[in-house]
């Protein structure tokens, strides 16, 4: 699903969605991955 996707958005959730993004984010700092990342809060304000 990563080599499919363009970009990534972690939406609020749980432990689990943190533990994903936290695997793609982690692989765009190292150079596995180059594709943005991003998280989406509940004040609707894109970090």
């Amino acid at each position: 699903m990563i080599e499919l996707a363009e970009d990534f958005v972690a939406l609020p959730g749980g432990f689990g969605a943190l533990e994903e993004f936290s695997e793609v984010f982690t692989w765009s700092m190292i150079g596995w991955n180059n594709k943005p990342c991003g998280t989406f809060n509940n004040f609707s304000i894109k970090d």
